[in-house]
C-alpha cells in the first residue's frame, strides 16, 4: 500500500524549517506533498501560491510536489489523483503547531463514530486506505520542528521570521 505524506499550511513565508520537515517527509514516506492555498490576506498572508511555489522551489522542493488547494487540511485536489483504496493518507503537522494551536482534537463525530482524521499509529500495520469503505480513514503525524538561523538569530516559525523582518523594516524607516 502506497502512503501520501500532505504537508499541508499557509507557508507565509515558507522558510529552512518547512524545507527541512519536507525532506523529513520525503525520507519517512518517500512520498510527500505539499498543499498550499492562493489565498492572499494582508498583512497575515502576504504571498500567493506562485510566490509560495517559487520559494519552496528556491529552498529545494521538486515542482511535482507543490499543488494548489483550496483547503490545505482536506486536499481534495490532491487525493483526487490517488487510488483511495490503495493509498494512505498522513497529513503532517508540526510540533510547535500541535503544541501551540492544535488543528485536530480526534474527538468522536456527533454519532459516536470516530472522525475521519486519526493519529497515526505506532503499529504502521493497522493503517487503512483513505476510502476504506467500511471507514474512511486520514491520518496526521505530528513531526519536528526545525530550528533555523535568520541573521544569526534562531527561528522556528514563519511567525519569528515575520517578527524579525518587521523590526528589521521599522529600524530602516527611521
Amino acid at each position: 500500500m502506497k502512503i501520501l505524506a500532505i504537508y499541508p499550511g499557509r507557508f507565509q513565508p515558507f522558510h529552512k524549517g518547512h524545507a527541512q520537515v519536507y525532506k523529513w517527509l520525503k525520507s519517512r514516506f518517500g512520498n510527500a506533498t505539499i498543499a498550499t492555498s492562493d489565498k492572499v490576506d494582508l498583512p497575515k498572508s502576504p504571498f500567493n501560491f506562485v510566490e509560495k511555489s517559487t520559494i519552496m522551489k528556491l529552498a529545494g522542493v521538486s515542482s511535482s510536489d507543490i499543488e494548489q488547494v483550496r483547503n490545505p487540511y482536506i486536499a481534495s485536489e490532491i487525493l483526487s489523483k490517488y487510488d483511495g483504496k490503495n493509498t494512505v493518507v498522513v497529513f503532517a503537522i508540526s510540533e510547535k503547531d500541535m503544541a501551540e494551536d492544535p488543528r485536530f482534537s480526534f474527538k468522536p463525530t456527533k454519532s459516536g463514530k470516530p472522525g475521519y482524521l486519526q493519529p497515526f499509529p505506532k503499529d504502521e500495520r493497522k493503517i487503512k486506505p483513505f476510502s476504506d469503505p467500511n471507514k474512511p480513514t486520514g491520518y496526521v503525524i505530528t513531526v519536528p520542528t526545525f530550528s533555523f538561523d535568520v541573521l544569526g538569530e534562531p527561528m522556528k516559525s514563519a511567525t519569528e521570521v515575520d517578527r524579525k523582518s518587521t523590526r528589521l523594516n521599522s529600524s530602516h524607516r527611521t
